[in-house]
């Protein structure tokens, strides 16, 4: 188990838990507490399969987090964009986002980049996640609800689940 007490630092805790226990789950399923959806895009950009700071230009390897660190300190991955990139280290996600007042609903989580006109200098496929309304991909989901319990239902016997509360859930 890791412990994080500031949320910019969860994309460095789930790295760092998976390294010490020589695992690292290709699906998964996030439990979120919080009343934001921290999926917003980091100053990450995409070329290939390569990640690259947009504010320094060193390489980022979301497997290690010596490099996940270093873009934390710089500014890249910031409270709204923590869980981002553990979105983009595993195969296939389901986010149950718990939040104050919010009806139950389901959409597609889609995984791309998106264009930065200010930050161009390493690159401009910023990587982003987009929530759209549920068609047909179901390997990526992301659900949105104030019930626990219809958050449970969610949830298959296997899943390996990673817990994520932020204190202004409870505010």
């Amino acid at each position: 188990m890791s412990l994080c007490f500031s949320e910019s630092w969860v994309s460095y805790a789930w790295s760092e838990f998976c390294l010490v226990n020589e695992y690292r789950p290709k699906k998964i399923a996030i439990l979120h507490i919080d009343d934001h959806t921290d999926l917003m895009s980091p100053f990450i950009v995409q070329n290939d399969d390569c990640f690259t700071n947009m504010l320094d230009g060193s390489s980022i390897n979301i497997d290690s987090s010596v490099s996940l660190r270093a873009a934390i300190e710089s500014g890249a991955i910031t409270i709204g964009s923590c869980l981002t990139p553990i979105v983009f280290d595993c195969e296939q996600v389901k986010v149950i986002h718990i939040k104050q007042n919010a009806h139950l609903k389901k959409f597609s989580l889609v995984k791309g980049t998106c264009s930065d006109g200010l930050l161009t200098k390493y690159g401009n496929n910023r990587i982003c996640i987009d929530i759209v309304e549920q068609t047909h991909d179901y390997k990526n989901i992301y659900l949105r609800t104030s019930d626990f319990k219809e958050a449970e239902k969610e949830f298959e016997a296997g899943d390996e689940v990673f817990i994520h509360i932020d204190m202004d859930y409870f505010n």
